[in-house]
This record gives C-alpha cells, structure tokens and sequence, in this order.
C-alpha cells in the first residue's frame, strides 16, 4: 500500500485493548480482529494505536453516523472557512 507509518484513532476502548493483545476478541469479530493483527505485524509497517473518546472528536463522530446512515455512496461538501 506504500504506507511506512500507521497511526489508528479509535472511540472504542475494547478496540484498542484487543489490537494491543490485553483482551480477548468476541467470537464474532474473531476473523476481523485476526486479519488486523497480520496486517499490523507487517515488518515494513509502523503502527500506533489510540484511544480518544468520542466527545473529544465530533467532527469525526458526525461523519461516521452520516456514512452509516446515507443511501448513496458518494457525498460531497463544501468547505467554509
């Protein structure tokens, strides 16, 4: 993919703890959680993985409940300054 550095934000704790190998997947998201960890153990791939709660990133919060909400694929906005 021609990524050198990975830097992952996430607003679930459990998330970040089962990367970091200090909980144990649930059994459904067992295949998801496995194909995540090959990918990070990729020897030419520097990760880091953070927690940060939800409230403390809105913008990104918004977009995530507007892309599981939307009927179309593509949306575009116009940006204001």
């Amino acid at each position: 993919m021609g990524f050198k550095k990975l830097c992952i934000g996430t607003d679930s704790l459990q998330a970040v703890r089962i990367i970091m190998r200090k909980a144990a997947p649930a059994w459904l998201v067992r295949g998801i959680t496995t194909e995540i960890e090959r990918m990070l153990l990729l020897d030419y791939i520097e990760w880091d993985i953070q927690h940060s709660f939800r409230e403390s990133n809105q913008v990104a919060d918004f977009l995530a409940n507007l892309g599981t909400s939307m009927q179309r694929n593509l949306t575009f906005f116009k940006i204001l300054y």
